[in-house]
Order: structure tokens, then sequence, then C-alpha cells
């Protein structure tokens, strides 16, 4: 038998793919993943303090690509953005 799943806002950890802002560092509006001279493409995560997901999104070619997700501290979507080669679409 297995447990009901668990409704309430979970602590996050980055997952091993992916990369902190602070890990990230734009350079003429491209992004690149700091002290790298190719532009980042993989996962952006960032947290709060109390390890709830801040936010979430992902770079191809040193631009934002796809759905972008920020959440408050309490678990709560703020807003989701989605962009194509970094290009902001809604």
């Amino acid at each position: 038998m297995t447990a009901p799943p668990n409704t309430s806002p979970k602590k996050q950890i980055p997952s091993s793919r992916a990369v902190t802002r602070d890990q990230i560092q734009e350079r003429k509006g491209v992004l690149y993943k700091v002290n790298q001279v190719i532009p980042f493409t993989g996962l952006m995560q960032d947290f709060y303090p109390n390890g709830q997901k801040k936010q979430e999104g992902n770079i191809k070619d040193g631009n934002k690509h796809g759905v972008e997700t920020w959440w408050h501290e309490d678990g709560t979507k703020v807003i989701e953005t989605r962009y194509e080669n970094g290009v902001k679409k809604n």
C-alpha cells in the first residue's frame, strides 16, 4: 500500500544538472555559466533560504527558452512566462 501524495509545498533540492542563478552571468545579453566561454544550455533554478523553490527556467544557447516560473516563499506560483530563444512570448 502506498501513502497518499503530499500536497503541501516541499523544500526543493537543485537538480544535479541544474545551476543556480548565482552560477550564471550575463554578457552582452547572453547567459553563461561563470568563467565559461560557451553560452549556457540547461536548467536554472533559484531557492529561498528555507529551501522552497523561487525560480526555475530553461536556457538554450545562452537565451531563456521555454517556460520560466517564479514562486512565493510559501510555494504559491507568482508568474509563469514563456520564452522563445530569449524573446518573451506572453
